[in-house]
């Protein structure tokens, strides 16, 4: 439907109604969209108005109409809005010289519009209209003075009227007060008991007292509307305030029991992905995926609501201590916002992922942190996993050596490998070395193909910090084969311990411990005893610090993946550019015990500007005591083609030019250089 003409259809099914003039553009349709949710009908010049009763007039700019929507206004006791251009401030003593000669009685008030870019400005600008409205003087109200010859009694009151008056003047406000404290505090205390219930994972329960919350908001509104609307002659502040609340409460407890539903229907994808029992039909993400965008649009609607709340200047706010609760209610919409975009982008990438076509098999890199390599940590294991149909058909693990044991042939290593690993050969395990994943994990798919004759959809790469967000999404995993409880706390020297010590190649303990850790917990993420807010926050942070990284054939995900920034790709350079890259060629987890800083200075000098970039590296492992030691690392700088290095210095040394490597990568030109820090 044409927002523009969006007006006329409402003519017959409602009552309410508001007139504008001089409004066109995203100002128009977002005027007709907030008056809509009101049932409200919009009319501009040229509709048949005769026979229908405003109340509220909008002209913008245009002068020369001013007294025919006075006169309009004045017919239908309608306030009067004028708005004008922030670029035409002489506008404004000319339409209060015009106002003060027209002598109507119309109430109006005089408005300042900013230049509006787009739909959001102009959303933002109506929501807070009636606010600005709501704050300014009565001196904006033009009216006729009061004829001489009318004389006003003063002294024919009884004590009985008196005593009547001051009784229902008491009602009146003990009925407010308990519309407005009762109401809103009952209904914001069922809301933090759905909060509450929802953080332990208690859906059904929280779905109840959301609809609880949304029954008595509803129940307070109904209760104080006639109040307010006498409160407004008093305090209209105050009045909008309350008013406002009792909208947005209703607004957040729908918008909750909409966010409840979709976590609900996710949890049970979800589970049923995982458990390889079940098969997901495509149609469950054909209605996740319209849910999801449904919230989206009720959270930034939400979003907007509060935020106007929070900037209200209400003393009953301030008396009954509520802004902390609007502070914190901002909060906690910012983190369902981060959370949604994350549910946005997985329900539109899923359905590839899934195999609805065809089956689909993804390479996983297990990559250890604690011995940094460029896209994460050294692959130390790997496996893979095939969905068909939305099921789960297969899960498999194995050793990086194993793999790397059934190459065939030569292949000639980078430099830095060749020359400081001492390797004259090219192995899976040391596939990532290259900073940008798509053309690491692009290498990895090359050597299984080779070593193993495998193939594969894409590539996901997790490394220990990813593992140990899970872990602490679900407070801990118990793996019946170790007898042993991983937790976040933990996971690090447990599978130090268990994987690693005494490894060597053709030993299976290393894969026998990521497979059981593995199974582990797609049991618990499919025992219903998950809290899936917890780990929904606990994939977003993995994926925001790039814990977890996905290159995928189908370039319809990989666009989506790295719109999102999951694909651990390197940004094109623009006027100034500058990225570490460190990989500890060390033969150890040292670069898990040393600590960083990292200061860098820019000045400009006859046009040029020059980089002073220092790092502090403190290594706090013991020597020679696994899994530390002092820490060598093989670090890159990237920066823009056009810079030029001057020198670089580990500890007091200057660098020889024969330890430095320069070459062009991308768009940009990489300096490569080794580096020792000794352990304390």
């Amino acid at each position: 439907m044409d927002l523009n003409n969006r007006h006329i259809f409402y003519v017959e099914n409602h009552k309410d109604a508001i007139y504008v003039d001089g409004i066109s553009g995203d100002l128009l349709n977002e005027l007709i969209l907030y008056f809509s949710e009101f049932n409200t009908s919009v009319f501009q010049p040229g509709d048949l108005t005769s026979s229908v009763r405003f109340t509220y007039v909008f002209q913008k700019d245009n002068l020369k109409n001013l007294v025919r929507n006075v006169r309009i206004s004045s017919e239908s006791g309608a306030k009067f809005i004028l708005l004008i251009s922030d670029s035409k401030p002489a506008e404004k003593n000319k339409a209060q010289k015009l106002m003060s000669q027209i002598h109507s009685g119309v109430e109006w008030y005089l408005v300042f519009v900013p230049k509006i870019h787009g739909r959001e400005q102009a959303k933002l600008f109506v929501s807070t209209l009636f606010k600005k409205i709501s704050l300014m003087k009565k001196t904006h109200m033009v009216q006729t003075s009061p004829s001489r010859d009318k004389k006003i009694q003063t002294n024919n009151f009884k004590f009985p009227v008196i005593l009547t008056s001051v009784f229902l003047f008491i009602t009146i406000v003990s009925l407010y007060f308990s519309a407005v404290v009762g109401s809103i505090f009952f209904g914001i205390n069922q809301l933090e008991k759905a909060s509450d219930n929802y953080k332990s994972g208690n859906l059904k329960e929280a779905n109840s007292h959301a609809i609880k919350a949304e029954k008595i908001f509803s129940f307070g509104w109904s209760l104080s509307s006639p109040i307010l609307a006498v409160g407004k002659k008093v305090s209209y502040a105050d009045s909008k305030a309350i008013e406002d609340s009792f909208q947005t409460g209703k607004l957040t407890a729908k918008t909750v029991t909409q966010a409840l539903y979709v976590t609900q229907l996710g949890k049970q994808i979800g589970e049923s992905i995982l458990s390889s029992r079940t098969t997901v039909a495509q149609s469950e993400f054909e209605t996740i995926t319209t849910e999801v965008e449904k919230l989206d649009i009720d959270i930034k609607h939400l979003t907007t609501q509060v935020t106007a709340l929070r900037e209200t200047d209400s003393k009953l706010f301030s008396f009954f201590n509520i802004k902390p609760r609007i502070n914190e209610a901002e909060k906690y919409l910012e983190n369902i916002n981060n959370v949604l975009h994350l549910s946005t982008r997985f329900v539109h990438i899923m359905p590839s992922l899934l195999g609805y076509n065809s089956p689909k098999t993804f390479l996983i890199l297990f990559q250890n942190n604690a011995e940094l390599r460029p896209t994460g940590g050294f692959i130390g294991s790997f496996g893979w996993v095939t969905f068909s149909q939305g099921r789960l058909v297969e899960f498999k693990t194995e050793d990086v050596y194993t793999a790397d044991g059934q190459l065939k042939g030569h292949v000639p290593p980078p430099e830095a490998i060749a020359k400081y690993l001492a390797q004259e050969n090219w192995y899976l395990r040391d596939s990532n070395f290259d900073p940008d994943f798509s053309i690491s994990a692009q290498q990895a798919e090359w050597f299984l193909k080779h070593e193993m004759n495998l193939t594969f959809d894409g590539v996901i790469a997790l490394d220990l910090q990813s593992v140990q967000e899970l872990l602490r999404g679900m407070d801990g995993i118990y793996i019946p084969d170790y007898n042993q409880t991983i937790t976040a706390d933990n996971l690090f020297l447990e599978t130090q311990s268990i994987s690693e010590l005494g490894f060597f190649p053709g030993s299976t303990q290393k894969r026998d411990f990521i497979g059981s850790l593995t199974r582990s917990i797609f049991i618990k993420m499919t025992s219903g005893e998950i809290e899936w807010g917890k780990m929904l926050a606990a994939l977003k942070t993995s994926l925001d610090e790039k814990h977890v990284l996905f290159y995928l054939h189908d370039e319809n995900g990989q666009e989506l993946i790295e719109e999102a920034g999951w694909g651990g790709r390197l940004a094109s350079v623009p006027d100034d550019y500058l990225m570490i890259v460190e990989a500890n060629l060390g033969i150890n987890k040292s670069n898990f015990l040393v600590d960083r800083s990292i200061d860098l200075s820019i000045t400009k000098k006859a046009g040029i500007l020059e980089h002073n970039l220092s790092t502090t590296y403190v290594n706090e492992s013991k020597e020679s005591t696994y899994p530390g030691g002092q820490y060598f690392s093989y670090t890159r700088l990237l920066i823009p083609q056009s810079a030029q290095l001057d020198s670089i210095k580990v500890g007091s040394k200057l660098l020889a030019k024969e330890d430095i490597k320069e070459e062009i990568y991308q768009d940009k030109k990489m300096i490569g250089f080794p580096m020792t820090i000794p352990a304390v």
